[in-house]
């Protein structure tokens, strides 16, 4: 089945201490304004034509207010929903204000509403509302029940927002202290994936990110060496492979490392050791254990997939 890809803008909004900066987030938004709406409504009466029936967004904000404008109903799926209907504590100067604003503003109102989350969240009765496991690629799964023998590869991702050159130097030192084993870096900056970017060690190599290279490395790694985000925790989880991780300053990623720490997936730190690498992967292997024990006991159970479909289904043929 072929789908067509339509072109749109998006807003900026910046988060603030306590909420949204919403003239910031004006003042960003407003040289692509008139191309954002002209876009929007070629998108919109496209879509009219092919009589869409229903929208799914996973925290995208343009899905959303096309189906306000074509009234009809919204499937949310995605992980930040958690932060509109759950309370968390605050983590150090960090809280989660920021992402409920932009919830609250991106999606006022929704038919159902799919969570997915590697943690256990709160109990609630509220139907429209469903907490599901992560959505995760199943050749995950599959590679990882045919992996065998020892391995020597620490896969390490990195964003290029925020202290790459410095998680860089941390990432050299680690793989000196570690000749024996092969540290394979992803990035998605292009200076960065070059050797031009910093100096290596001899056993590092660094890559252009590529999702599906990527995948198919992460059941072979020995250790995770990654920031916090909470789809390649989830990855991790089903690959079954320690994590190591250095989060980014946002709520959301120490959330899940705090997560991941708790449980005792994996370690965490702002600025990762030869020590405390050490003991990961001198304990690799019970880590791997309690990841297993750990998404058989503490993730929903079912086929999230499945679950997503019947709703759209559902959804799709009320609307017909």
């Amino acid at each position: 089945m072929e789908f067509p890809v339509l072109a749109m803008d998006l807003p900026i909004v910046y988060a603030r201490p306590g909420g949204l900066a919403l003239w910031r987030s004006f003042a960003g938004t407003l040289p692509s304004l008139p191309r954002m709406l002209h876009r929007f409504r070629q998108v919109r009466r496209e879509l009219q034509r092919r009589n869409a029936r229903v929208f799914i967004s996973d925290y995208e904000p343009a899905t959303a207010r096309l189906a306000y404008a074509l009234d009809k109903p919204l499937i949310l799926v995605d992980q930040q929903s958690k932060y509109r209907h759950f309370d968390f504590p605050p983590i150090g100067e960090l809280d989660q204000a920021g992402e409920r604003e932009r919830l609250r503003l991106f999606f006022p109102r929704f038919a159902h509403n799919f969570i997915l989350s590697f943690f256990p969240l709160p109990s609630h009765a509220i139907p429209s509302i469903t907490v599901l496991a992560p959505l995760v690629p199943q050749e995950l799964i599959a590679q990882r029940s045919i992996q065998q023998g020892p391995k020597s590869l620490v896969l390490v991702y990195l964003s290029e927002h925020l202290g790459m050159v410095s998680s860089l130097g941390h990432i050299d030192l680690l793989a000196t202290a570690f000749p024996h084993l092969e540290f394979r870096l992803y990035t998605s900056s292009e200076k960065l994936a070059s050797n031009s970017g910093a100096t290596s060690a001899p056993n590092v190599t660094r890559s252009r990110f590529s999702r599906a290279k990527f995948l198919a490395d992460l059941p072979n790694a020995l250790v995770l060496i990654s920031n916090a985000g909470h789809n390649l925790i989830s990855e991790a989880i089903a690959a079954q492979i320690p994590m190591y991780l250095i989060p980014l300053p946002t709520f959301d990623q120490h959330l899940c490392a705090s997560r991941v720490q708790s449980a005792s997936l994996g370690l965490v730190s702002e600025a990762p050791s030869v020590t405390s690498l050490g003991t990961l992967l001198e304990n690799a292997d019970a880590y791997r254990r309690r990841i297993r024990d750990y998404a058989q006991n503490c993730l929903p159970q079912g086929d999230s997939l499945a679950c997503i479909t019947r709703e759209v289904e559902r959804q799709a043929a009320e609307c017909a």
